[in-house]
């Protein structure tokens, strides 16, 4: 996955399927959160704060990564196909053994839904 810089930490990004595959097959040793981010949204970049945030404190804990919709909007329809979840932007999903169990959009993602989340995952 490749990575850049869009706030505090570098996280990584999905940019093919073979990364989805890799969410889902690290989503059966562990907690694995995925944020859909839209570029030119601004409750999307005031969400990605948040997650980024909460990531730099909790990488040791859960997998952590970012799939951009303007420029992978056919990896955003996979994620829907695969999740069953239906899209939204900004969304973050948790993945756990294989299936979303938890969700958040728009003005839910927060570092505290993020924290309470990733504690019921545990």
């Amino acid at each position: 996955m490749a990575t850049k810089n869009i706030s505090a930490p570098i996280l990584p990004r999905v940019q093919d399927s073979t990364d989805i595959d890799r969410l889902w097959e690290a989503s059966q040793r562990g907690t694995v959160f995925l944020m859909k981010h839209s570029l030119i949204c601004g409750t999307s970049h005031a969400a990605i704060e948040q997650y980024a945030a909460f990531a730099a404190a909790h990488s040791d804990e859960a997998t952590f990564s970012i799939l951009e919709i303007q420029p992978h909007r056919d990896l955003s329809r996979e994620v829907e196909e695969r999740s069953g979840v239906r899209h939204q932007s900004p969304q973050v999903l948790r993945i756990r053994k294989g299936q979303v169990d938890w969700s958040a959009t728009h003005w839910s993602i927060t570092e505290s839904k993020l924290q309470d989340a990733l504690a019921e995952a545990s």
